[in-house]
């Protein structure tokens, strides 16, 4: 969830290595909820893409707005992102368990104070994404028995 234009497509394409969300510089272009499964640090999720958050006076927009609130009602963890470049951003407007995340961080002119920070363009931030949302979602004690099914990757030929 976030505000428009902000990057929360360009980071669902990433982190599903695939084009998955229609990316555009022109708020409001995600007015459907787009849903994909996705496996982040060994730990399968289903990451569904809103509509940015804002006012708005188009009906169609509005109703998009309203089924993506349905969606963060139901949701076990949001990812609340905010652009790496906003020195004030807005916090998170739901009741939710909810993970910070600043997206956009290769457009950021300084050095951002943020535990997780990312970028789509980059790649930089998505492993610890994948790890923190594993870690929100998953109990220490489910995580510590698991960990010795953490192997290390296989080297690249």
């Amino acid at each position: 969830m976030g505000r428009p234009n902000i990057g929360k497509s360009s980071l669902l394409n990433a982190l599903a290595r695939r084009s998955v969300s229609i990316v555009c510089d022109q708020p409001g272009t995600t007015r459907d909820s787009v849903g994909v499964m996705l496996d982040l640090a060994g730990l399968v999720v289903r990451w569904i893409d809103l509509p940015g958050l804002r006012e708005s006076s188009d009906p169609i927009e509005q109703q998009a707005i309203r089924r993506a609130g349905l969606w963060l009602e139901q949701a076990d963890l949001v990812i609340h992102c905010i652009d790496a470049a906003d020195p004030s951003p807005d916090p998170a407007p739901i009741d939710r368990p909810t993970l910070t995340v600043r997206t956009r961080a290769d457009l950021a002119s300084a050095e951002i104070p943020s535990e997780l920070v990312c970028s789509a363009h980059s790649g930089r931030g998505l492993p610890e994404l994948a790890l923190a949302i594993r870690e929100h979602l998953v109990p220490a004690q489910a995580r510590q028995r698991l960990a010795i099914w953490d192997l290390p990757p296989l080297p690249t030929p």
